[in-house]
């Protein structure tokens, strides 16, 4: 399966058959980021390790697997176990959606994308998370984010779990 197409997975899983253009309400800008504002507590605990950690996309297909993960779980608790690396690039990417929604909203973009109606809203929001961060804020355009510190090195690898830092 293509990343690109998990977020419509894991929306049949939850509907019990293929979703169809009526199955979708439209979402706008702002109501866009409250969905994903409530991401923001995953982050929060592990902020020292993952700002500690320089970005790179060695980590992507990590967090892309912890994404994967979200979908067939529904759930987020197996994301204890990441390395601080793939928490930096699912930061990064959620960061850079972020702006992108901003922008939208600046510009006047009626309607950012969609999400089930018939799911709740926790369920909306991770259709959201899966569509947008395997999908279009996967590449991430890094001139529209603040720059790291230049020169700053994490205290550990990046490669270490958070759970064992």
């Amino acid at each position: 399966m293509d990343l690109a197409d998990i977020w419509i997975w894991y929306v049949a899983q939850r509907l019990g058959a293929d979703p169809v253009r009526e199955d979708f309400a439209d979402i706008g800008p702002w109501s866009t980021l409250e969905l994903l504002w409530g991401f923001h507590p995953l982050f929060t605990a592990r902020w020292d390790a993952i700002a500690a950690t320089p970005y790179s996309t060695e980590f992507d297909a990590e967090a892309d697997g912890a994404l994967a993960r979200l979908a067939i779980d529904d759930a987020t608790g197996s994301w204890d176990g990441l390395s601080s690396g793939a928490w930096r690039v699912l930061q990064e990417r959620l960061a850079f959606l972020e702006v992108v929604v901003v922008a939208n909203e600046a510009a006047g973009t009626k309607v950012f994308t969609e999400a089930p109606r018939l799911l709740d809203r926790t369920k909306q929001a991770r259709t959201v998370l899966l569509r947008m961060l395997l999908g279009p804020a996967r590449t991430i355009d890094r001139r529209l984010l603040p720059p790291s510190a230049p020169g700053a090195a994490p205290p550990f690898p990046a490669t270490t779990s958070l759970r064992r830092q």
